[in-house]
């Protein structure tokens, strides 16, 4: 067997995109077959910033104090925050799919203070919610007669506690034990619109990187080695930081999940 080597860069290039095409048709068909499975996928997430209402270093002064509902509140922060529940699955679920209530419980210390639907991806959903105590703690508990794919709600939120307080949620369906918890820098709230000029934007890198490569390549054809080997290390170093930000802008297709167009904030 004879291994044969490109000499020259443009070969070398071919060779390498040869390559990288065949590994992107890999992950292509890996990433679509698992999105053609049919399930269903409750999807809760938590809005990335949270907004303090009322500090509670004001508390420290006598002449302040904060009422709900006539009662003083303990020495705690009032903060603002948004959950968002929805189906990122490709199956309906239906009322009679629920298995637990799904909803979503505040530490024990925390207060839940006050809670409203903020959006729903249409009123066919019948989206309800309702405060609840479990095991000591503050919870909402959604109910909805039917989520099709993408179908969803807002609630904005606003408790006495910890700015940072860790929100737990629960709840299960037919095929689904538990539902999918998705950080908040993991959820794109981003029109696609903008997330596709992002992404073409980013592929102009790329395209000045093949035309370094055929500019190298037209340099070493005609024996220019002292330019070939500059064009060919700053292709190189360019190619790096392409790659970087073509990942970058990948990751907010392949490993970001979209939140549905009906519950994006509203300008």
């Amino acid at each position: 067997m004879i291994l044969v080597i490109p000499t020259s860069t443009l070969e070398l290039s071919l060779a390498i995109g040869g390559l990288m095409i065949g590994a992107v048709g890999i992950g292509l068909a890996v990433y679509y077959g698992r999105r053609a499975e049919k399930v269903r996928r409750p999807t809760f997430s938590t809005q990335q910033t949270r907004f303090t209402v009322i500090h509670k270093s004001i508390l420290t002064y006598p002449d302040f104090s904060i009422l709900y509902k006539g009662a003083k509140l303990a020495d705690q922060n009032v903060v603002f925050t948004r959950i968002r529940f929805w189906n990122s699955g490709n199956m309906p679920i239906l009322a009679s799919d629920v298995l637990t209530p799904f909803r979503a419980t505040f530490p024990v210390g925390c207060r839940l203070l006050v809670s409203s639907l903020a959006q729903t991806s249409r009123p066919e959903i019948k989206a309800k919610i309702s405060h609840d105590e479990l095991a000591g703690a503050d919870s909402i508990v959604i109910t909805t007669t039917v989520l099709e794919p993408n179908d969803g709600l807002s609630i904005n939120v606003i408790y006495a506690g910890d700015l940072d307080a860790n929100i737990d949620y629960t709840g299960s369906c037919i095929g689904a034990s538990s539902p999918l918890v998705l950080a908040p820098e993991l959820v794109r709230v981003m029109p696609l619109s903008s997330a596709w000029k992002r992404f073409l934007v980013l592929l102009v890198p790329l395209a000045v990187l093949i035309a370094l490569i055929l500019i190298g390549d037209i340099l070493h054809r005609r024996s220019v080695h002292v330019a070939d080997i500059y064009f060919g290390s700053f292709a190189g170093i360019f190619g790096i930081f392409a790659l970087i930000f073509l990942y970058d802008s990948l990751s907010t297709f392949i490993r970001k999940k979209r939140l549905p167009k009906t519950l994006l904030p509203k300008p």
